[in-house]
């Protein structure tokens, strides 16, 4: 029988959990010190609270949750002034005069905050041994006494611990492969290496307004899936709804570093989300970032609501915790109320020119025609019932046919492939259809085809709650219906591929006909023609929106594929014809030094990236630097054509040379081009060129310059007005119709040169 399942929430844009720091970064803890975070993760009771930044100068703050991510990518190493480096992933932001920076966003000479009272770590330690003076500096810390603004400074009011800002000296990007880590925190930031880093989530304020403490434990992947059950919802939006006015039994959110949660997740050729969460920063507006999620979210055609957050770090703003927007927006000053008024106008006229009409969620009557945008504070809880019952009531209002399903076998969607301690390699999965039960044969996308296995174990993280490293309770379930975020255990996963299908088979006689659907639905939906370049990436969706974004800026796509890059791809990227498409990209897929050496021996260019938008950059670059080497070759070997007008009232001398001035009308003139009449009658060579008053080499259209001409005398053979070509050889003229560099640029000047040098015949 029929009956709704949860919808699945996306959130994209400024998701947190990509924040991360190196492992050997020191963070502080009470009684133990400066310890490195990645020893911090591995003990059996980590430590439950660290040392952070609050109202009051350095507290002690919970720890809420570990996190470990696999990072294959760039970290930025930001050096201050006489101070250790602290390593980051390039979204993590520092504490600045001006406010919280990203690490990409810091130059030399901007200032970041170093906690006093914790300068005498000896961070060149490998386990976190530590002075005797360390102690001593705890305890100051501990007080957090208040703290003043002196000449740029932040001092405390007595003594004891406060903050001081250091130079960057220098901020540089370097690559990195392997574990990152990072603690989520009560208020949202703690001590690196002694200097303030910054981290909060919105999904975690989410969780926390029905958690007040979490349980520490160590949360492994990348993408996360929580359940927030209706129950949960209408406690939190209490007063706002009638209990029993919705039908659909809660919200499955997935979230991850960047965008990659929706990108290699899928359903049925589509986006697996229903809807999405786009988290913007009120006070930046849209980003690069924010532009990537928009061509996502247009390119799988899933409807999303705005959460413009941290309206508290807007003038004006008065502090008040865990109340539906409107109620807030009752508590605060008109300062306040002008500001938000200002960016969120804002918010929708950029909207507006990225095609989507919006407006602010309590002002919109249609639905269906605007995109709701919500003011937030994730910090201060402000506006989350709000979204919730938003994202509630547009799913159970506009997508209950999407969401009815039966009771028939599973159908999901690989999120992550793991190795767990005691379990082996384990499947963390989407279902979003059907039923699983243990013991199900289920098929399996994978890299050399498919898998066929059987479910020896299904985990569930409560309500609330993430998909938790194995050390930490599961509930173990004998079935789980969709739409369920669950751990499957089951053997011979090793070589599953994130965004590939799961179905489950209950029928023997079932079972061929499912491995046939699997193998389809393995296949990228990405045209491909004779000649493009080549594409690789992490997962299905992935590859899929990175095809999609490539074609919209004209880049045909001769191959693509999951998997890491290889020789092979080379090889493929090699043979095109076109030399401005002889490129391999690598969409987050680790690359050898094997392939980097086949790609510069056989003249291709590989272009790496994590994010979209950085790809379509990179290209771009490719493109210049493609046509620049071109170009060049061709300068070198074959005589450019030209269209050039003597310029009235430009004859600086008549004859031996004629000097006189000319506009470039269309193509290149060079020096020792040979100039014709449009009747072919050769009249000289150009012996010189000037601009101005340097001598130049060559010329393009729409340049004004002054030449000087071996052969004609003005006033004879050339006079003031006429149009001059250059004569190209036969072989030069075919060779520029045959050069992609040239072909459409030169194809009409062309066309005119040789019917010139046709009448001569």
């Amino acid at each position: 029988m029929p009956r709704i399942r949860q919808p699945i929430v996306s959130i994209l844009g400024h998701v947190d959990h990509g924040k991360c720091v190196h492992p050997d970064t020191l963070v502080y803890v009470p009684e133990l010190g400066p310890v490195r975070i990645e020893d911090l993760y591995e003990m059996e009771k980590p430590p439950r609270e660290v040392f952070s930044l609050g109202p009051g100068g350095l507290e002690r703050v919970p720890i809420r949750a570990y996190w470990r991510l696999e990072h294959d990518g760039y970290l930025w190493e930001i050096r201050p002034d006489g101070w250790y480096p602290v390593r980051v992933t390039p979204e993590h932001p520092f504490l600045t005069p001006r406010g919280w920076v990203r690490a990409d966003s810091l130059r030399v000479g901007d200032r970041i905050a170093l906690a006093l009272g914790f300068e005498h770590a000896r961070l060149e330690a490998p386990k976190g041994e530590v002075e005797a003076s360390q102690e001593e500096a705890i305890t100051l810390a501990a007080r957090g006494l208040a703290l003043r603004l002196e000449g740029g400074v932040l001092v405390p009011e007595g003594r004891g611990s406060g903050i001081r800002f250091l130079r960057v000296r220098e901020a540089r990007r370097v690559r990195y492969r392997g574990p990152v880590y990072d603690l989520t925190t009560g208020n949202g930031n703690f001590v690196a290496n002694s200097i303030i880093v910054h981290n909060t989530t919105l999904l975690d304020r989410i969780r926390g307004t029905r958690v007040a403490e979490r349980e520490a434990g160590g949360i492994t992947q990348h993408i996360g899936a929580t359940e927030i059950p209706l129950w949960a919802i209408e406690e939190i939006a209490k007063g706002l709804v009638k209990p029993g006015a919705f039908r659909i039994p809660g919200l499955l959110f997935i979230d991850t570093p960047g965008h990659r949660a929706f990108t290699t997740l899928r359903a049925r050729g589509g986006a697996l989300a229903d809807l999405a969460v786009l988290v913007v920063d009120v006070r930046e507006g849209i980003m690069p970032q924010t532009d990537e999620s928009l061509h996502i979210l247009r390119a799988f055609k899933t409807p999303f609501v705005v959460a413009a957050n941290k309206i508290d770090l807007l003038p004006g703003w008065r502090k008040i915790e865990d109340v539906p927007f409107r109620r807030a927006l009752e508590e605060q000053d008109p300062m306040f109320r002008r500001a938000l008024e200002e960016r969120i106008l804002n918010l929708v006229e950029a909207l507006y020119h990225r095609g989507f009409s919006a407006e602010r969620y309590d002002r919109i009557t249609d639905f269906t025609r605007n995109v709701a945008i919500v003011p937030v504070s994730a910090k201060h809880g402000v506006g989350i019932p709000d979204l919730l019952l938003l994202l509630v009531g547009l799913a159970q209002r506009f997508l209950e046919k999407r969401l009815m399903v039966e009771e028939g076998p599973a159908e999901g969607t690989v999120l992550e492939v793991k190795r767990e301690r005691g379990l082996g390699t384990t499947l963390d999965t989407i279902i979003y259809s059907g039923v699983l039960r243990k013991g199900d044969t289920i098929v399996v996308g994978a890299r050399e085809g498919i898998i066929v296995t059987r479910v020896r174990a299904i985990l569930r993280p409560k309500p609330l709650d993430e998909i938790r490293d194995p050390r930490h309770p599961f509930r173990q379930e004998r079935e789980v219906s969709a739409a369920v975020g669950v751990k499957i255990v089951a053997a011979n996963t090793e070589g599953a591929v994130p965004g590939s299908p799961v179905k489950a088979v209950w029928r023997e006689e079932d079972l061929e006909r499912v491995k046939l659907i699997v193998k389809e639905e393995l296949k990228p939906k990405v045209k491909t023609e004779a000649q493009g370049i080549v594409i690789k990436a992490d997962a299905l969706g992935s590859l899929e929106a990175l095809a999609y974004e490539l074609g919209l800026s004209g880049w045909p796509i001769k191959r693509a594929e999951i998997g890491e890059a290889t020789k092979r791809d080379v090889v493929e990227a090699a043979t095109n014809e076109n030399p401005f498409y002889r490129i391999l990209v690598a969409f987050n897929v680790p690359v050898s030094e094997e392939v980097r050496e086949a790609a510069a021996s056989q003249g291709v260019e590989l272009v790496e990236a994590r994010v979209i938008y950085d790809i379509v950059d990179r290209l771009h670059e490719v493109r210049a630097k493609i046509r620049e080497r071109l170009e060049r070759e061709l300068l070198r070997s074959v005589r450019l054509p030209a269209k050039i007008l003597l310029l009235p009232e430009h004859v600086f001398r008549y004859s031996k040379p004629a000097i006189v001035g000319v506009r470039v009308l269309d193509g290149i003139l060079t020096v020792g081009a040979e100039l014709m009449r449009p009747d072919g009658k050769v009249v000289g060579r150009i012996r010189s060129m000037r601009i101005e008053d340097r001598s130049v080499r060559e010329a393009r259209a729409g340049q004004e310059l002054a030449i000087a001409i071996d052969g004609p005398t003005v006033g004879r053979q050339i006079k003031p007005g006429d149009v001059l070509y250059v004569r190209v050889p036969e072989g030069d003229l075919r060779r520029l119709e045959e050069s992609p560099l040239f072909r459409e640029e030169f194809s009409d000047l062309v066309r005119e040169i040789r019917d010139i040098l046709r009448k001569l015949r």
